[in-house]
């Protein structure tokens, strides 16, 4: 009788990949997409501050994978600023003021 753990090790494998994308995949976000909203929305002038993507659910980001601190431009002239929490690759975004 042998014992064969070849389907144990499979399963191991598997989950400390999920738990690995899991953990890193905010680091998979690009500055880009909190740009592109943030103009889509009518500011102007973004600027990526910060990209943080290590324990944003204590942030304020929630379920997110990623939060960008940014600053931009209002319709008013103002210079306003905003996290822009961003989900990946399923999530889409979400701006928050500071």
């Amino acid at each position: 009788m042998s014992n064969d753990n070849s389907g144990s090790v499979l399963w191991a494998f598997i989950v400390v990949v999920f738990c690995i994308f899991c953990t890193f995949r905010g680091c998979m976000a690009t500055p880009d997409d909190a740009k592109y909203h943030l103009e889509a929305m009518g500011l102007s002038e973004v600027s990526i501050k910060s990209h943080h993507w290590v324990f944003v659910v204590f942030r304020g980001c929630g379920s997110d994978a990623a939060m960008f601190k940014t600053s931009a431009r209002n319709v008013k002239g103002e210079v306003v600023r905003l996290n822009v929490c961003t989900g990946w690759p399923f999530k889409g975004t979400t701006i928050r003021g500071r």
